[in-house]
């Protein structure tokens, strides 16, 4: 090869590197200047958007009444507890006696007054019973026999005769009182009776209104 072919060959590898450089250089800061020369887009930005005041003024309350409320615990209040009286009462009427039939409760009797004696009257100086006292006794019997009342039967005599004549003759009255009673059901154990003579009058004075008055036997029920 001559020496004008080397020449001309490294004319032409000096040359390439050049325009190798050259691009190497001034590429990049052409793309440089290319993008400071490139128009600047605003993009429009979103107006900041208004809280109407009723709403504010809502949630400022809305966060007064969160705060408010109390975070402690709630205490539930305790369940009273049942009476302790009804096992009593349970128990206590196990105890009590089987009340007789048409008789009140025992409290109801507790509370009741005594109901007004039975007067049975008789005939001067005698001790026998006539129709009228038969039929209050047979009425008077059957009221007791379903009861538990005490019983007491008070024989009496009026002012007329001896002291001791008039207390047997109230002995009489009341015994006789006692057997009619006996005898139509009622128990001689829950009877007791007594004889007053004429000291307990019913009525004083010695006409015959009042001779007739204290001529009796008086029956007495003690619930």
């Amino acid at each position: 090869m001559t020496a004008s072919s080397w020449l001309l060959g490294g004319l032409f590898v000096f040359g390439i590197a050049d325009v190798v450089a050259i691009d190497l250089v001034i590429g990049p800061r052409a793309f440089s200047d290319a993008d400071d020369v490139r128009p600047q887009i605003a993009l429009p930005q979103p107006a900041a958007r208004s809280v109407p005041a009723s709403i504010t003024a809502t949630s400022a309350s809305d966060e007064a009444r969160a705060s408010s409320i109390s975070t402690a615990p709630v205490k539930m209040a305790a369940a009273p507890e049942p009476a302790a009286a009804t096992s009593a009462a349970i128990d206590s009427a196990g105890d009590e006696s089987p009340t007789p039939p048409g008789s009140p409760p025992p409290a109801e009797r507790a509370t009741l007054p005594p109901p007004p004696p039975t007067i049975i009257y008789f005939a001067s100086d005698h001790d026998t019973l006539d129709e009228i006292a038969a039929h209050a006794l047979d009425s008077l019997a059957s009221e007791l026999a379903n009861s538990a009342d005490s019983i007491e039967i008070v024989g009496h005599a009026d002012a007329r005769g001896t002291e001791h004549h008039n207390d047997d003759l109230s002995a009489h009255r009341m015994r006789r009182v006692r057997d009619y009673l006996e005898t139509h059901g009622v128990d001689g154990a829950r009877m007791h009776g007594r004889a007053a003579g004429d000291r307990e009058p019913a009525r004083d004075g010695g006409d015959e209104g009042a001779l007739a008055a204290n001529r009796r036997v008086e029956i007495r029920r003690t619930p």
